[in-house]
């Protein structure tokens, strides 16, 4: 419960700061804004690389199966690297603002954008170590690190200096200051975070026959999946910028916004429940691995569906929100509500095929999914603008979601299509597009209209979802969350007493 509660704050927070810099910088300067943005993430996970992923799954099953005198080593294989290729890639893109602004811009003055690369290439390193730092608190099963630090510090910080930059009027290039800086403090607390963990529960147990070559031999592939994941978030914003100029960039990156408050839910729910897969696998406990694909996969329809299908149903007065320039973005914003949509139905799919040992087929598929991405945006982009990108986006989302699916149930058998996965999927779409038909027939809603029928199709999901709160867990979610939020076996630090206290049911774990 904390992670969705700390997932849906900083959703928020991030439509806001969105939301805020496009009324306020209006569509060219924040395009600027908005593709300073995306080509830090890029750069940044290329830093991290996949290190994050690495620390989880060995970590986890160092801590479940007692060789947790690997833990000092794991962090030190990690943490070093990352580092140094963060200072490099800092290094490089201070060197290359000039050429990759003009190459950016468009015919847009390339000026601000250029200041704005420089000035966020100081903050590459800080961005990289955070996320692996809170990858390591991960692999001790300990998703509050994460929530406190990347989905409510962090953002919170971002707001607090956004405010400030528009208090004293800073242009795109002040805007990406506020936007950046707060990295450099979750850093700091990712840091301490992970010290008080290893403080708090030692390592012990003995050192396996794990080497520095077999944690890379994972985790190199997986540097090439986060690489290619924040590709195909963030690419088509840069290659609209390209074909099409800032103006276009920050319409499509603000409209898309939209779809991706949901998508921090699925992130939380994923990185929660991704170490206990892990330790499943590694204990060749099927049943108990399958129980937490389905579960979770019931829990990302009730809490996933309804943003998605918001955006889909009212997107029009939800795409002017961000001033009524940003409404030729409702198109997009359907394609890819919907694409989305059939994207969440196989669950977190991608983290079962990892945490497996597929770090290499999951590779696969992610170049697939970006070449797919770029190919499609590259060809229908220039024909019918925006909604091409879309369409491209939602073709390399089946391919990134589907084809870990098959692979996974030939792999091991285990499937994300449980009763309560069936039954809400159902229930969800029901309550969501009976009321919209409704609406729609009526009138031409507006946003009061359009929030308003969210709002009743949202009460009948709750309601659905209390009554049916044995088929979902909600007793033992709610139990949970008064607990803190501790993975099962925390409580007295064995890691072996997940079966003990509630057999691990998964819903308990969300």
């Amino acid at each position: 419960m904390v992670s969705i509660g700390g997932s849906l704050l900083s959703a928020v927070i991030s439509f806001a700061l969105v939301f805020i810099a496009t009324n306020e910088l209006g569509k060219e300067q924040a395009g600027v804004l908005l593709l300073a943005v995306a080509l830090f993430n890029i750069v940044t996970r290329i830093a991290l690389m996949g290190t994050a992923t690495g620390l989880v799954r060995y970590i986890s099953q160092a801590r479940a199966t007692d060789t947790g005198g690997d833990i000092p080593n794991l962090l030190r294989w990690a943490l070093l690297p990352v580092a140094l290729l963060g200072t490099v890639l800092a290094g490089l893109l201070l060197l290359f603002a000039p050429q990759l602004a003009s190459l950016l811009a468009n015919d847009a003055d390339p000026a601000q954008l250029e200041q704005s690369l420089r000035i966020a290439a100081p903050f590459l390193p800080a961005a990289a170590l955070m996320f692996a730092l809170l990858g390591a608190t991960r692999g001790f099963s300990k998703v509050r690190p994460t929530v406190m630090i990347d989905r409510i510090g962090r953002p919170v910080l971002q707001l607090v200096a956004v405010l400030v930059a528009l208090a004293v009027g800073a242009n795109a290039v002040g805007w990406t200051v506020a936007w950046l800086a707060p990295y450099v403090v979750a850093m700091v607390f990712a840091g301490i975070g992970l010290h008080q963990l290893r403080g708090q529960q030692a390592s012990g147990g003995h050192s396996s026959e794990l080497t520095r070559k077999s944690f890379w031999s994972f985790t190199r592939p997986q540097w090439g999946v986060d690489f290619l994941r924040v590709m195909v978030r963030w690419q088509d914003t840069l290659l609209i910028g390209i074909l099409l100029g800032p103006g276009e960039a920050a319409i499509y990156s603000a409209v898309t916004r939209l779809v991706k408050l949901a998508s921090m839910v699925n992130q939380s729910l994923v990185e929660t429940v991704t170490p206990q897969i892990s330790e499943a696998l590694a204990q060749d406990d099927m049943p108990k691995a399958e129980r937490l694909y389905q579960a979770s996969t019931a829990w990302l329809v009730v809490g996933v569906f309804p943003v998605y299908l918001t955006s889909a149903l009212y997107a029009g007065p939800l795409a002017a929100i961000f001033g009524e320039e940003f409404r030729a973005g409702a198109t997009a914003l359907v394609i890819l509500s919907i694409g989305r949509l059939l994207g969440t139905a196989t669950g977190p799919v991608e983290a079962v095929l990892t945490m497996s040992g597929r770090s290499g087929t999951n590779l696969g598929n992610q170049i697939g999914s970006l070449v797919v991405n770029i190919a499609l945006t590259l060809i229908l982009v220039p024909i019918i603008g925006l909604p091409g990108a879309a369409l491209a986006w939602v073709a390399s989302i089946l391919v990134n979601n589907y084809a870990p699916f098959f692979q996974v149930r030939k792999a091991t058998g285990l499937h994300p299509f449980g009763t309560a996965t069936i039954r809400a999927t159902i229930a969800v779409i029901i309550a969501f597009v009976v009321p919209a038909a409704i609406l729609h027939a009526v009138t031409d809603p507006g946003l009061l209209l359009s929030l308003a029928g969210a709002t009743v199709s949202g009460l009948i999901v709750l309601a659905w979802a209390w009554y049916n709160r044995q088929l979902l867990a909600i007793d033992q979610l709610l139990k949970r969350g008064k607990r803190g939020g501790k993975t099962t076996g925390e409580n007295n630090g064995n890691h072996n007493n997940h079966e003990k206290n509630g057999k691990l049911e998964p819903q308990q774990t969300l």
